[in-house]
Protein backbone atom coordinates (compact mmCIF):
# COMPACT_ATOMS: atom_id res chain seq x y z
CA UNK A 1 0.00 0.00 0.00
CA UNK A 2 1.09 3.49 -0.91
CA UNK A 3 1.10 5.68 2.23
CA UNK A 4 3.03 8.84 1.05
CA UNK A 5 4.19 9.56 -2.39
CA UNK A 6 5.63 12.66 -2.15
CA UNK A 7 9.03 13.96 -0.38
CA UNK A 8 7.84 15.06 3.08
CA UNK A 9 10.36 16.99 5.69
CA UNK A 10 9.84 16.39 9.09
CA UNK A 11 10.77 18.33 11.69
CA UNK A 12 11.20 18.13 15.68
CA UNK A 13 8.04 18.86 17.86
CA UNK A 14 6.17 17.28 14.15
CA UNK A 15 4.36 13.94 14.04
CA UNK A 16 3.79 12.52 10.44
CA UNK A 17 1.27 10.46 10.35
CA UNK A 18 0.19 8.12 7.68
CA UNK A 19 -2.80 5.99 7.23
CA UNK A 20 -2.26 3.18 4.73
CA UNK A 21 -6.08 2.19 4.98
CA UNK A 22 -5.57 -1.28 6.31
CA UNK A 23 -5.06 -2.92 9.23
CA UNK A 24 -2.25 -5.28 8.67
CA UNK A 25 0.48 -7.41 9.36
CA UNK A 26 3.56 -6.67 7.12
CA UNK A 27 6.48 -4.38 6.95
CA UNK A 28 7.09 -0.52 6.25
CA UNK A 29 9.56 1.00 3.67
CA UNK A 30 10.71 4.11 3.37
CA UNK A 31 13.64 6.65 1.92
CA UNK A 32 14.76 8.69 4.36
CA UNK A 33 17.48 11.65 4.79
CA UNK A 34 18.81 13.26 7.47
CA UNK A 35 21.86 14.49 9.08
CA UNK A 36 24.50 12.43 10.51
CA UNK A 37 23.52 10.88 13.91
CA UNK A 38 19.45 12.52 13.58
CA UNK A 39 17.04 10.01 15.09
CA UNK A 40 13.86 9.09 13.25
CA UNK A 41 11.70 6.97 15.28
CA UNK A 42 8.44 5.02 13.99
CA UNK A 43 5.44 3.69 15.87
CA UNK A 44 2.96 1.25 14.44
CA UNK A 45 -1.00 0.81 15.78
CA UNK A 46 -4.21 -0.12 14.40
CA UNK A 47 -5.65 2.69 15.35
CA UNK A 48 -5.67 6.42 16.66
CA UNK A 49 -7.44 8.26 19.21
CA UNK A 50 -10.69 9.99 18.10
CA UNK A 51 -13.32 12.16 20.31
CA UNK A 52 -10.84 15.03 21.47
CA UNK A 53 -8.84 11.78 23.27
CA UNK A 54 -11.45 11.64 25.80
CA UNK A 55 -10.10 9.27 28.61
CA UNK A 56 -14.32 8.56 29.24
CA UNK A 57 -13.91 6.73 25.80
CA UNK A 58 -10.20 4.77 26.52
CA UNK A 59 -8.61 7.32 24.54
CA UNK A 60 -4.45 7.56 26.10
CA UNK A 61 -3.38 10.70 23.90
CA UNK A 62 -5.29 13.83 21.95
CA UNK A 63 -7.15 13.04 19.14
CA UNK A 64 -5.13 12.03 15.92
CA UNK A 65 -2.34 10.34 17.90
CA UNK A 66 -1.75 6.84 18.01
CA UNK A 67 -3.02 4.84 20.53
CA UNK A 68 -0.59 2.58 22.08
CA UNK A 69 -2.68 1.13 24.80
CA UNK A 70 -3.69 -2.37 23.09
CA UNK A 71 0.02 -2.66 22.71
CA UNK A 72 0.64 -3.85 26.45
CA UNK A 73 3.81 -4.86 26.95
CA UNK A 74 5.92 -4.23 23.48
CA UNK A 75 7.34 -1.84 21.94
CA UNK A 76 6.29 -2.04 17.73
CA UNK A 77 8.56 0.65 17.24
CA UNK A 78 11.22 1.48 14.38
CA UNK A 79 14.49 3.63 15.78
CA UNK A 80 16.53 4.65 12.30
CA UNK A 81 19.96 6.93 13.18
CA UNK A 82 21.34 8.50 9.94
CA UNK A 83 24.45 8.45 8.64
CA UNK A 84 24.18 11.69 6.82
CA UNK A 85 23.21 9.70 3.40
CA UNK A 86 20.06 9.27 1.30
CA UNK A 87 18.65 5.77 1.98
CA UNK A 88 16.11 3.61 1.56
CA UNK A 89 15.01 1.22 4.52
CA UNK A 90 13.05 -1.90 5.53
CA UNK A 91 13.12 -4.12 8.40
CA UNK A 92 14.44 -7.37 7.52
CA UNK A 93 13.52 -9.51 11.08
CA UNK A 94 10.27 -8.41 12.04
CA UNK A 95 7.26 -6.99 11.37
CA UNK A 96 4.35 -5.07 12.88
CA UNK A 97 0.50 -5.20 13.68
CA UNK A 98 -0.61 -1.91 12.05
CA UNK A 99 -2.93 0.46 10.22
CA UNK A 100 -0.94 3.55 10.61
CA UNK A 101 2.64 4.84 11.27
CA UNK A 102 3.59 7.39 13.28
CA UNK A 103 7.18 9.08 12.30
CA UNK A 104 9.01 11.44 14.44
CA UNK A 105 12.35 12.86 14.26
CA UNK A 106 15.61 14.39 16.83
CA UNK A 107 16.65 16.61 13.45
CA UNK A 108 14.84 18.10 10.46
CA UNK A 109 14.33 14.83 7.93
CA UNK A 110 13.04 14.15 4.73
CA UNK A 111 11.22 11.33 4.04
CA UNK A 112 9.84 9.79 1.04
CA UNK A 113 7.89 7.04 -0.78
CA UNK A 114 6.33 5.49 2.47
CA UNK A 115 5.11 2.05 1.54
CA UNK A 116 3.43 -0.70 3.58
CA UNK A 117 4.33 -4.21 2.66
CA UNK A 118 1.51 -6.94 3.83
CA UNK A 119 3.32 -10.39 5.55
CA UNK A 120 0.92 -13.39 5.32
CA UNK A 121 1.26 -17.16 4.55
CA UNK A 122 -2.16 -17.33 3.26
CA UNK A 123 -0.95 -18.34 -0.34
CA UNK A 124 -4.31 -18.60 -2.00
CA UNK A 125 -7.63 -17.39 -1.34
CA UNK A 126 -10.02 -20.31 -2.53
CA UNK A 127 -13.93 -18.32 -1.39
CA UNK A 128 -15.35 -15.10 -0.92
CA UNK A 129 -19.01 -13.64 0.09
CA UNK A 130 -20.16 -10.96 -1.27
CA UNK A 131 -24.03 -9.48 0.17
CA UNK A 132 -25.70 -6.40 -0.71
CA UNK A 133 -25.08 -4.72 3.09
CA UNK A 134 -21.40 -2.83 2.75
CA UNK A 135 -21.20 -3.36 6.21
CA UNK A 136 -21.76 -7.24 5.94
CA UNK A 137 -19.33 -7.39 3.21
CA UNK A 138 -16.87 -4.86 5.51
CA UNK A 139 -17.22 -7.33 8.96
CA UNK A 140 -15.97 -10.16 6.09
CA UNK A 141 -13.24 -8.38 4.48
CA UNK A 142 -12.26 -7.66 8.43
CA UNK A 143 -12.61 -11.38 8.78
CA UNK A 144 -10.12 -12.46 5.24
CA UNK A 145 -7.59 -9.95 6.64
CA UNK A 146 -7.79 -10.78 10.13
CA UNK A 147 -6.58 -14.27 8.66
CA UNK A 148 -3.78 -12.82 6.53
CA UNK A 149 -2.56 -10.94 9.97
CA UNK A 150 -2.43 -13.86 11.95
CA UNK A 151 -2.06 -16.14 9.39
CA UNK A 152 2.07 -15.94 9.39
CA UNK A 153 4.03 -18.97 10.31
CA UNK A 154 1.82 -19.76 12.66
CA UNK A 155 -1.75 -19.21 13.52
CA UNK A 156 -1.57 -16.21 15.91
CA UNK A 157 -3.86 -14.57 17.68
CA UNK A 158 -2.65 -11.23 17.33
CA UNK A 159 -0.02 -9.60 15.36
CA UNK A 160 0.40 -6.13 16.93
CA UNK A 161 1.26 -6.48 20.88
CA UNK A 162 3.47 -8.68 23.22
CA UNK A 163 1.73 -12.38 22.45
CA UNK A 164 1.49 -13.50 19.04
CA UNK A 165 1.53 -17.00 20.26
CA UNK A 166 -0.22 -20.03 18.93
CA UNK A 167 -3.69 -20.23 20.80
CA UNK A 168 -5.38 -23.67 20.06
CA UNK A 169 -8.73 -22.10 21.44
CA UNK A 170 -8.36 -19.64 18.45
CA UNK A 171 -7.00 -21.98 16.29
CA UNK A 172 -9.54 -24.35 16.56
CA UNK A 173 -12.46 -22.19 16.19
CA UNK A 174 -11.51 -20.46 13.43
CA UNK A 175 -10.32 -23.14 11.03
CA UNK A 176 -12.81 -24.23 9.31
CA UNK A 177 -13.67 -20.59 8.17
CA UNK A 178 -10.15 -20.79 7.24
CA UNK A 179 -10.71 -23.29 4.86
CA UNK A 180 -13.40 -21.41 3.20
CA UNK A 181 -11.51 -18.37 2.23
CA UNK A 182 -8.15 -19.91 1.69
CA UNK A 183 -6.58 -22.97 0.60
CA UNK A 184 -5.34 -23.57 4.50
CA UNK A 185 -4.58 -27.07 4.68
CA UNK A 186 -0.85 -27.14 4.44
CA UNK A 187 -0.56 -24.13 6.73
CA UNK A 188 -2.87 -25.78 9.12
CA UNK A 189 -1.62 -29.73 8.71
CA UNK A 190 1.92 -28.09 9.22
CA UNK A 191 0.42 -26.09 12.93
CA UNK A 192 -0.75 -29.94 14.23
CA UNK A 193 2.62 -31.31 13.95
CA UNK A 194 3.89 -28.18 16.45
CA UNK A 195 0.90 -28.96 18.43
CA UNK A 196 1.90 -32.74 18.74
CA UNK A 197 5.27 -31.96 19.44
CA UNK A 198 4.23 -30.39 22.67
CA UNK A 199 1.61 -33.19 24.13
CA UNK A 200 1.61 -33.98 27.24
CA UNK A 201 3.25 -37.44 28.14
CA UNK A 202 -0.31 -38.14 29.37
CA UNK A 203 -2.07 -36.75 26.63
CA UNK A 204 -3.11 -33.52 27.51
CA UNK A 205 -2.37 -30.85 24.56
CA UNK A 206 -1.35 -27.37 25.54
CA UNK A 207 -3.28 -23.89 24.93
CA UNK A 208 -0.56 -22.97 22.70
CA UNK A 209 1.56 -24.19 20.27
CA UNK A 210 4.56 -24.05 19.36
CA UNK A 211 6.09 -23.74 22.72
CA UNK A 212 9.24 -20.84 22.91
CA UNK A 213 11.03 -20.36 26.18
CA UNK A 214 9.12 -17.13 26.34
CA UNK A 215 5.64 -18.62 26.10
CA UNK A 216 6.07 -21.27 29.41
CA UNK A 217 4.01 -18.73 31.49
CA UNK A 218 1.16 -18.94 29.53
CA UNK A 219 1.27 -22.87 28.52
CA UNK A 220 -2.01 -24.80 30.47
CA UNK A 221 -2.47 -28.21 29.19
CA UNK A 222 -6.17 -30.81 29.04
CA UNK A 223 -7.80 -26.72 28.93
CA UNK A 224 -11.28 -27.28 27.21
CA UNK A 225 -12.44 -25.45 24.35
CA UNK A 226 -8.32 -25.06 23.57
CA UNK A 227 -6.27 -28.54 23.85
CA UNK A 228 -9.69 -29.70 21.43
CA UNK A 229 -7.80 -28.05 19.06
CA UNK A 230 -6.10 -31.22 18.99
CA UNK A 231 -9.34 -33.28 17.46
CA UNK A 232 -12.06 -30.48 16.35
CA UNK A 233 -8.65 -29.34 13.40
CA UNK A 234 -7.97 -32.85 12.20
CA UNK A 235 -11.82 -33.11 11.81
CA UNK A 236 -11.88 -29.73 10.12
CA UNK A 237 -9.22 -30.69 7.57
CA UNK A 238 -11.12 -33.66 6.90
CA UNK A 239 -14.40 -32.18 6.53
CA UNK A 240 -13.37 -29.38 4.19
CA UNK A 241 -10.45 -31.24 2.05
CA UNK A 242 -12.39 -34.46 1.65
CA UNK A 243 -9.08 -36.10 3.00
CA UNK A 244 -8.57 -38.48 5.71
CA UNK A 245 -4.84 -37.68 5.95
CA UNK A 246 -4.55 -35.37 8.64
CA UNK A 247 -7.17 -37.70 10.94
CA UNK A 248 -4.95 -40.81 9.83
CA UNK A 249 -1.67 -38.91 10.44
CA UNK A 250 -2.62 -37.32 14.34
CA UNK A 251 -4.78 -40.42 14.88
CA UNK A 252 -3.03 -42.18 18.25
CA UNK A 253 -2.45 -38.35 19.52
CA UNK A 254 -6.22 -37.84 19.21
CA UNK A 255 -6.76 -40.92 20.62
CA UNK A 256 -3.93 -40.24 23.16
CA UNK A 257 -6.30 -36.79 24.39
CA UNK A 258 -9.40 -38.52 24.34
CA UNK A 259 -8.23 -41.15 27.12
CA UNK A 260 -7.02 -37.95 29.07
CA UNK A 261 -10.48 -37.12 28.74
CA UNK A 262 -11.94 -40.25 30.16
CA UNK A 263 -9.54 -39.93 32.80
CA UNK A 264 -10.12 -36.92 34.16
CA UNK A 265 -13.49 -35.62 33.64
CA UNK A 266 -14.36 -32.38 35.05
CA UNK A 267 -15.34 -28.58 34.94
CA UNK A 268 -12.26 -27.48 36.37
CA UNK A 269 -9.68 -26.84 33.59
CA UNK A 270 -11.66 -24.55 31.22
CA UNK A 271 -11.02 -20.69 31.00
CA UNK A 272 -14.60 -20.30 30.41
CA UNK A 273 -14.25 -16.41 29.77
CA UNK A 274 -13.37 -16.12 25.77
CA UNK A 275 -14.32 -18.92 24.25
CA UNK A 276 -17.83 -21.40 24.66
CA UNK A 277 -16.55 -24.49 25.55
Amino acid sequence: AEGVKETVTVRPGETLVVDFGQNHAGVPSFTVEGPRGAELAVKFVEMLNDEGGLRSRGCDGPGGTPYVTALRGTTAHVRYVSDGTRRLYRPANTFFGYRYAAFTVTDPMTLSGIRAHVVTSVRRDTGRIVTGDKSVNRLISNCVWGMYSNYLSIPTDCPQRNERLGWTGDTQVFSRTACYAADAKGFLSKWLDDLCDFQREDGAYPDLAPIGSWDKKYCWYGITGWADAGIIVPYNLWQMYGDLEPVRRHWKSMLRYADFLEKNRGPADCFGDWLAF
